[in-house]
């Protein structure tokens, strides 16, 4: 083999005529695809467009659940979950929920807020007779 004068940090630099080398070129291509790929996905895995509220309960019980501006009633015998869209055109929410129990048994009411991959947001319990868990917390 010919030496030309220049080392293989040299040839990812500049070939001998100036030319950047195409091996430069295809690093520095990756390195950006790269870049623009993490800050694209940083935004889709952080924002939040949706939550699950689960009340968690074998007795009777009724409350209410939303945003400000939509907020809806529920009711159940036993343990229920909804699921709530991001109101379009906000980057942050605040969403709401509550549940009473509807007895006077000192069983345990857990109301949860959570990110559709399961990550608690908020979490209240109560046990006491016709005791009520409230829940509020801003999702990005």
């Amino acid at each position: 083999m010919i030496n030309e004068g220049f080392t293989m940090g040299q040839s990812l630099r500049r070939q001998k005529d100036g030319k950047i080398s195409p091996l430069l070129v295809i690093i520095i291509i990756v390195v950006i695809v790269a870049i623009v790929a993490a800050v694209l996905l940083s935004g889709v895995i952080s924002q939040n467009n949706q939550v699950r509220i689960r009340v968690s309960y074998s007795g009777n019980w009724s409350g209410a659940y939303g945003y400000s501006g939509s907020l809806n009633t529920w009711t159940g015998p036993g343990s229920k979950t909804v699921v709530i869209d991001r109101p379009s055109g906000t980057d942050t929410w605040t969403v709401v929920a509550n549940a009473i129990k509807m007895d006077n048994s000192n069983s345990v009411l857990t109301l949860t807020i959570e990110t559709m991959s399961g990550k608690v947001l908020k979490q209240a319990s109560v046990n006491s007779y016709f005791g009520i868990a409230q829940c509020q917390v801003d999702v990005s």
